[in-house]
């Protein structure tokens, strides 16, 4: 029997009442401050003792943060870049936590967003920065931009019912794009004129919609010389004319100046490496064994009772991969059945996932070689 049965609850009940009762007010006063007093004594310990532990966790998360960026011996810039991050942490009460900026992909992308929407330049140098601490490649919950181009990088520019022309990027800023290109092709550029940009990377197909702010032409010297000559002194009216066209000419440079877009369709090319596995997901809710994976997709085997809904090719499939600790969060779309079982492409994928994913793929594959 528990030592708090009722019948010794209602005694105390009735006996507390009974010394109210007999209290005089003075007494009954003196009560209730002891009481108030010790509530209060109560809440104060334990608002100092949450207060200390927070401030125990802030200086511990400190600490390992100071140690990490003392460990990656990171450049200034990049190390003025992660304070930055910490202090927009610190701003949203997370100060606990800002050693996680070197591990975890999603904190850094949250943060490195608010940092981007105060000030667009630093777009470019978070991005770049991503990688060096082995977080992947790109940002998830930021719209990819041609902002995020390098000099050198290769792309193909088309007028609308024309024929591409391949460039190259000369200089990328918020401002604009500006690629260059020597390619021949007789292809017409207008000021104002929307073209479609497309780019390759990491076998992704990237397909965006821009607009010509400035055309620019340069004379290809011996030495491939990229000093602008303006157009307005040249000698002859009939190069000047080429030159403010943006037609191709022989000895020229063609320079484009394109306006920056953040609506980028990804397409997935075949040719991805995959190998076999047995790695458990989950599909729109379903337990799933996913037999052979790869950058660009995955099969499962055959499952009797699969919805047909699943095997619709306009239709946009959660899904959640475990990769040893990690589940990787997509969405995927029905591609092809087979006998085997069903084919599936990613539609949506964090490119940091993909990289993983693609990671695991070469890693399998060199094992069985070996």
């Amino acid at each position: 029997m528990p030592f708090w049965n009722e019948k010794r609850v209602q005694e105390f009940v009735s006996g507390l009442g009974k010394g109210v009762q007999g209290a005089t007010l003075e007494e009954f006063l003196g009560f209730l401050a002891g009481l108030l007093l010790v509530i209060f004594l109560i809440v104060w310990l334990q608002r100092r003792s949450d207060h200390a532990k927070q401030k125990s966790s802030r200086e511990r998360s400190r600490a390992l943060f100071e140690g990490e960026l003392e460990e990656r011996t990171l450049p200034p810039s990049a190390i003025r870049l992660m304070e930055d991050l910490a202090h927009a942490m610190e701003q949203a009460n997370r100060a606990f936590e800002i050693h996680r900026l070197f591990r975890d992909p999603s904190l850094f992308d949250r943060f490195a967003g608010l940092l981007i929407e105060e000030d667009a330049e630093l777009r470019r140098p978070l991005r770049l920065l991503k990688p060096i601490l082995g977080l992947g490649h790109g940002f998830s919950g930021i719209s990819q931009s041609t902002e995020e181009l390098n000099p050198g990088e290769r792309l193909s520019v088309r007028p609308a019912e024309s024929i591409a022309m391949e460039f190259r990027v000369l200089s990328n800023d918020v401002q604009s794009l500006r690629v260059f290109s020597e390619d021949q092709t007789p292809v017409l550029f207008k000021n104002g004129m929307p073209v479609e940009v497309t780019w390759e990377s990491r076998g992704v197909l990237h397909i965006c919609q821009s607009r010509i702010m400035k055309i620019e032409s340069e004379r290809a010297s011996a030495s491939h010389s990229t000093d602008l000559t303006p157009a307005g002194e040249s000698a002859n009216p009939s190069e000047a004319e080429q030159a403010n066209s943006g037609r191709v000419a022989d000895g020229r440079f063609t320079i484009l100046q394109l306006q920056h877009s953040e609506e980028i369709q990804r397409q997935h090319r075949r040719g991805f490496v995959r190998c076999a596995s047995d790695l458990p997901a989950i599909l729109a809710g379903h337990s799933i064994l996913i037999t052979n994976i790869g950058g660009g997709g995955f099969a499962t085997e055959r499952l009797p009772g699969i919805p047909e809904s699943y095997v619709q090719k306009e239709t946009a499939l959660p899904c959640r991969i475990q990769m040893g600790k990690v589940w990787i969060e997509c969405s995927v779309r029905f591609i092809q059945s087979s006998e085997v079982g069903f084919h599936f492409a990613f539609e949506r994928i964090r490119p940091g996932d993909q990289d993983r994913i693609i990671h695991f793929a070469l890693s399998n594959l060199s094992r069985e070689s070996n």
